[in-house]
């Protein structure tokens, strides 16, 4: 046996052995390969599982970490390693769970060991999308309602089957089975809503005819037999979805519902208000301290620095006073709060605006100003949270960039109507260097540059040569700055 394995089972058999809370869960764990900084880990406040409510253990030089709770009922926990690898834990009170991270396996890499350890991986092999629209995608190209609900009702009942057979065989506790029913009603509930939500949408844009009568009664019938009012729903990692979808029924089927005002209010700038109004009508009120929690969390995640949420986090500390879920949003309105004092500070003075850049159509042209040295071109948008996390690294880019003598251009593909945003942020992210909003011939142009087929992903960096010519499609990005030098040094 290895010395860390070794370690790792003293260590787990220690836990074991101490533990006293009855509400206690140990979730004792160990990495193969490299060591993370951090593992992350949602927590259970009042039993939701929701990826806005996390903390991280560091584990040691070994691999090894562990992970201590106090839960009342089971309830689901995430477990990741930010941006590798992560699964999900049904934990029950009372019992200690181990788990292992492989790093170098592609596939696969979370196991689960122990009690419950069959329903656990059944569990992390169902259906997992990233995004509850992603899940829905698959089952928007039918347009028959009727074909929807029972392919729905189908899988929803051959998942329950294979942990009912556990249940039977004591494999899994009644607490277990009922909380991965409560899950599964919760999931193929917010499904079912999302994909009559989405041919709403289409029908109201583009006026097809998706949404019809048939397809409006499958969205109703999706709060019939699971009621978004119980709150044992907030259990659910899939439950703040399917409230949502509840809402957005309860508006936008509505005899007075027009989506001319609400693009009004959206230009007001009183989206956010709007829709945790909609979420006060709705939903009782022990389910909206973390509806509403999570759906500060999520939007200012996204870093648009709205003003308006900085007025609805102060009017949700005032109605919800001693909630848990303060502490986690409260970081990410901060920023919010500078963003709007920096943005009434005057431009850096080696922030510059190409002369004219409203007016040109092609990268070529972009850089033509620049010629007669190294251009790095960051193509980014300020709806991009990918984008502004590489801002970071300014500094360290900045620095290089000098060193080898070479300009960076800024070029944002925001929309006109995006156009004080954009300014804003690049104050408040300090973006010295060349910019340029792209017009609609500029950013098809750069299109055509990126893949040939009229798509774009950004960020995008890009690097130019001396005579505009370029040298690199896709260079690498700030965060990667070796490459990136090896790269500006062919």
């Amino acid at each position: 046996m290895k010395l860390h394995q070794l370690i790792f089972t003293i260590l787990i058999t220690g836990l074991f052995s101490c533990q006293n809370n009855k509400n206690e869960v140990i979730i004792s764990g160990i990495i193969d390969g490299d060591i993370p900084e951090k593992i992350e880990y949602t927590l259970p406040l009042n039993g939701v599982c929701d990826f806005a409510f996390k903390e991280s253990v560091q584990p040691d030089s070994l691999g090894n970490f562990t992970i201590s709770l106090n839960i009342e009922k089971p309830s689901f926990v995430k477990i990741f390693i930010p941006g590798k690898a992560y699964g999900t834990l049904l934990v029950e009170k009372g019992i200690n769970y181990e788990v292992h991270f492989d790093l170098k396996l592609k596939e696969k890499q979370f196991k689960i060991l122990g009690e419950n350890q069959k329903g656990q991986k059944i569990y992390n092999s169902l259906p997992n999308p990233g995004h509850i629209q992603s899940g829905a995608r698959e089952f928007l190209k039918d347009s028959i309602a009727t074909e929807i609900k029972l392919k729905l009702k189908s899988l929803k009942k051959d998942e329950v089957a294979l942990f009912e057979e556990l249940l039977n065989n004591g494999e899994i506790s009644e607490d277990y089975f009922q909380l991965i029913k409560i899950d599964r009603d919760c999931y193929y509930s917010a499904i079912q809503g999302t994909v009559a939500f989405i041919k709403k949408m289409q029908d109201d844009q583009r006026n097809n005819g998706v949404f019809t009568k048939e397809i409006q009664k499958m969205w109703e019938e999706s709060f019939v037999e699971t009621s978004p009012t119980s709150s044992s729903l907030t259990r659910s990692p899939w439950y703040f979805s399917f409230a949502e979808s509840f809402i957005m029924f309860k508006e936008y089927t509505n005899d007075s519902f027009d989506l001319e005002k609400l693009k009004e209010i959206s230009k007001k700038g009183l989206r956010h208000t709007h829709n945790i109004e909609e979420s006060k009508k709705n939903l009782s009120s022990s389910m909206l301290e973390y509806y509403i929690a999570s759906y500060l969390y999520t939007e200012c995640f996204q870093k648009k620095y709205e003003k308006e949420l900085i007025t609805l986090f102060d009017e949700f500390k005032k109605e919800f006073p001693n909630s848990e879920y303060t502490s986690y949003i409260e970081p990410l309105v901060i920023p919010i709060v500078e963003f709007h004092k920096k943005k009434k500070e005057p431009f850096s003075k080696n922030t510059k605006f190409i002369d004219g850049y409203e007016k040109i159509t092609s990268l070529k042209e972009s850089v033509s100003s620049l010629n007669g040295k190294k251009v790095y071109v960051d193509v980014w948008a300020t709806w991009c949270g990918p984008c502004k996390a590489e801002f970071k690294h300014k500094k360290e880019l900045k620095k290089l960039l000098a060193a080898k003598n070479v300009e960076i251009l800024y070029i944002s593909i925001d929309r006109d109507r995006y156009d004080t945003q954009w300014k804003d942020m690049i104050k408040f992210y300090d973006l010295e260097g060349y910019h340029i909003r792209a017009n609609e011939e500029l950013g098809n142009d750069l299109r055509k540059i990126f893949d040939r087929d009229g798509s774009l992903s950004i960020p995008w960096y890009i690097l130019i040569d001396e005579n505009g010519n370029i040298i690199k499609e896709h260079a690498s990005r700030p965060s990667n700055l070796k490459e990136l030098e090896k790269e500006i040094n062919i």
